[in-house]
């Protein structure tokens, strides 16, 4: 029984920090953090969403050399990160804003390896 407890002690806790995202505009917050992975059907669909975000879309995408270096220190942190962007489908977007400068990360994954990225 106190297992049990504990397992939904846990969930709870998960549930409450993964939903809890404060939003910029509200009067009092310093700072903020949120993350978001979105798994798409096909590139097209993926690339289409992207260019929804407006935040990123108003910067230029980085260029080559950079994405290739940002790929490479991804996958030493993270060894396992080509397999988590390959849970659901080929084609996912990692999405990681907050208000510090230089921390806002949007990445498109297909089929496990970096072919896109902005960051902000």
């Amino acid at each position: 029984m106190k297992k049990c407890v504990f397992v939904m002690v846990i969930i709870i806790f998960g549930c409450i920090v993964t939903w809890a995202n404060p939003v910029a505009g509200v009067p009092g917050v310093v700072s903020y953090e949120e993350s978001l992975t979105v798994f798409f059907d096909s590139e097209n669909n993926a690339i289409r969403w992207i260019e929804t975000q407006m935040d990123f879309m108003a910067h230029r995408e980085v260029p080559a050399a950079q994405r290739r270096i940002m790929g490479a220190v991804l996958e030493n942190m993270i060894p396992i990160l080509q397999d988590i962007t390959m849970w659901d489908t080929d084609f996912c977007v990692i999405i990681s804003r907050s208000t510090s400068p230089g921390e806002s990360i949007l990445m498109l994954y297909v089929r496990g390896t970096l072919t896109r990225l902005w960051n902000y």
